[in-house]
């Protein structure tokens, strides 16, 4: 009985060490980490900020008085604000893909210029205007830092920093029922940079406080060349991270459009029989006759 029991023993001793013994298979082991450090970037994030999206999602929640709509109608923005109000962008149509902003951005080649195909295509300020709908000026948005306390804005609401989401809680829970006349004023404002801070300027952080400057004048807003102001930011964006082009801040999805895209010619729908868009309506014409 003691020989059995010893035999018995042994063979137990021989099984459990056999099964923790037992290696996995070096295919297994490897391919977690494997996968991991190979994973595409598109799936970690999103970097390029700018969309459309937000825009076409927001703007039409709010119920804007007519106060506020002439206000806005005042601004560089309006022609895009109203097409956004008015629904008339559909959100399927605006599916931003990074992977293909990606692509262009390593076709630049200096000077605003990329290329497509075998040709040399220019980003013009022309074409910026045409897609956005913005009427711009001529005066420069000058600067390229700005202290909060250096903006009249900023110091009348006592803020220290600008983004999206800040932008829509004093929309929504502190002014837009408000009659007060800087209320109103402040309403059409954030409106104008909340378009900034989603789609014209974006960054990692806040909106700069040189964008709310230029805005603090409401007779001025309209005065400042802002096609100049987004083309300089992205294209300066660019030349300083040529080599990692995920770092580019800015107006990155302009590059997916063109002046024939929907965009533009929703644009172009609903301005044809407006008089206050006559400005616009020569760019559009001088853009189309120079191709």
């Amino acid at each position: 009985m003691r020989k059995k029991s010893l035999a018995f023993k042994k063979k137990a001793s021989k099984s459990r060490k056999t099964s923790v013994a037992t290696p996995t298979p070096p295919s297994t082991q490897s391919t977690s980490s494997t996968r991991k450090k190979n994973r595409s970037p598109y799936l970690r994030h999103s970097p390029y900020r700018a969309n459309l999206r937000a825009a076409i999602k927001y703007i039409p929640m709010i119920e804007l008085r007519k106060s506020h709509i002439e206000l806005l109608k005042e601004t560089p923005f309006w022609l895009l604000i109203n097409i956004l109000k008015e629904k008339a962008l559909k959100l399927e149509e605006f599916r931003k893909v990074d992977f293909s902003v990606e692509m262009i951005l390593k076709q630049y080649r200096g000077n605003g210029q990329f290329l497509i195909g075998k040709k040399l295509v220019e980003l013009r300020v022309s074409d910026i205007q045409l897609i956005f709908g913005i009427r711009s000026g001529k005066e420069k948005v000058s600067g390229l830092y700005c202290s909060s306390n250096k903006v009249k804005f900023a110091r009348r609401k006592n803020l220290q920093r600008l983004d999206q989401q800040a932008i829509k809680n004093m929309i929504t829970e502190q002014l837009l029922k408000s009659n007060k006349k800087t209320d109103v004023e402040d309403v059409a404002r954030l409106l104008c940079l909340f378009l900034c801070a989603t789609l014209f300027f974006t960054t990692s952080a806040t909106l700069s406080w040189v964008y709310v400057k230029h805005m603090d004048d409401w007779n001025k807003m309209k005065n400042y060349d802002w096609g100049t102001t987004i083309k300089d930011m992205l294209i300066r964006s660019i030349e300083k991270n040529i080599a990692d082009p995920w770092k580019v801040q800015g107006c990155a999805i302009l590059l997916l459009f063109n002046k024939f895209d929907n965009l533009a010619r929703i644009l172009l729908h609903y301005v044809e029989s407006s008089q206050e868009s006559a400005k616009f309506t020569g760019v559009c014409e001088i853009v189309y006759m120079s191709d």
